[in-house]
């Protein structure tokens, strides 16, 4: 019987896989594997070497339940997946793929690095303000911006006012981180330490809204790194089914 007379996804992994003797085992194939799922079952097991070939022979003439077992046909899904079971190499990847694993390090980064900035530098700002606070190391009054000056940092555009405030009589005056909306003149909320009146900041530059920045961004990445991830899965579940 010539190849031919094979189902064409069957002939095609047969001349794939033996070459010049395609023509010569399509004669057995047809003999031992009496439909197309045998028969496709048959090639999948001996994957190319004609020695598991003939142990493939020999499963199906003793149970074909066997053979189909072994190959992966054995349940009633076995149509949808033997164009891509056909058509797959003949040493299928044993772990996860190189554009996988470099995927899942660039999601570990976006993950990652933002949390960890959060709760390096977010949480400790955070904590610091709380602990200066609940310890009343902190006081607060009012004082007057005499100078804003604008700049370029590696962070981006930072602004710092120059400011005058009284402390039981004494005129002292600070420099601190400040909006870009301040100017001078413009009133502002000076905090400062009861012990060390001369140590102080503004209380506008309250670096709350960094946190939550940091905080948001962090989950903003992790949301996408994961539906990301979900739907790389899904594509690679497709392509084994």
């Amino acid at each position: 019987m010539s190849i031919d007379r094979l189902p064409t996804r069957i002939a095609r992994r047969l001349r794939r896989d033996f070459g010049s003797e395609a023509e010569r085992l399509a004669v057995e194939i047809c003999v031992v594997g009496r439909t197309e799922r045998e028969q496709a079952a048959l090639l999948l097991v001996a994957d190319g070497d004609e020695g598991r070939l003939e142990a493939a022979f020999e499963l199906a003439r003793l149970d074909v339940r066997d053979l189909l077992m072994d190959a992966g046909l054995a349940d009633e899904r076995w149509p949808e997946r033997l164009d891509h079971l056909l058509g797959r190499t003949s040493s299928p990847p044993a772990g996860p793929t190189r554009e996988w694993r470099r995927l899942r390090a660039v999601l570990l980064v976006l993950v990652v690095a933002p949390a960890a900035l959060f709760f390096v530098v977010g949480i400790p700002l955070l904590l610091a303000d709380d602990y200066r606070d609940a310890t009343a190391r902190v006081a607060s009054t009012t004082g007057v911006v005499l100078e804003q000056r604008g700049g370029w940092s590696k962070g981006g555009r930072r602004h710092v006012c120059t400011y005058a405030y009284v402390v039981a009589g004494t005129n002292r005056t600070g420099a601190s981180e400040c909006s870009g909306d301040d100017r001078a003149g413009d009133e502002v909320t000076v905090r400062y330490d009861p012990q060390d009146p001369a140590s102080s900041d503004l209380g506008g530059s309250d670096r709350t809204g960094l946190v939550m920045g940091l905080a948001a961004v962090a989950g903003c990445l992790a949301v996408f790194a994961v539906h990301v991830a979900r739907g790389h899965r899904r594509r690679g579940r497709r392509l084994r089914s």
